[in-house]
């Protein structure tokens, strides 16, 4: 049985909300996905990320993503800082989905992982879609 363990929810000076990151863990306490969602200032959903993680892999204790837009609503940075991160972490799918301004998805990035047995990287395709 999966559950859902944590929200964070990010909001802005103006109380406008600008992130909002969904972590669904197993019985076991590992994390199996993550869904986070970036805001324009008005609220509207900018950007959608995905990550499905593999069975028995850990989440970092602590991971934080800043994304910084321009004027235009463009990605102009991605900031990712992590501590304890357990060296097993295994990502199986990894989607990122892009908004206009109206909610309209204009892009979506999908990444998808192959595993050895032992564990190592031995495939990675992408496909993006516009």
């Amino acid at each position: 049985m999966k559950v859902v363990a944590r929200v964070v929810e990010t909001y802005d000076s103006a109380n406008k909300l600008r992130k909002k990151i969904v972590e669904t863990y197993d019985s076991a306490e590992k994390l199996v996905k993550e869904i986070i969602k970036t805001y324009d200032p008005n609220e509207k959903l900018m950007e959608k990320m995905v990550k499905n993680y593999g069975l028995g892999k850990k989440l970092a204790i602590k991971s934080i993503e800043t994304f910084e837009y321009n004027s235009d609503g463009n990605l102009t940075k991605e900031t990712v800082e992590t501590s304890g991160y357990n060296s097993g972490e295994e990502i199986l799918e990894h989607i990122v989905e892009i908004y206009n301004s109206n909610g309209v998805m204009i892009e979506k990035v999908t990444e998808n992982f192959g595993y050895d047995c032992n564990g190592r990287l031995r495939e990675r395709v992408g496909k993006t879609f516009k």
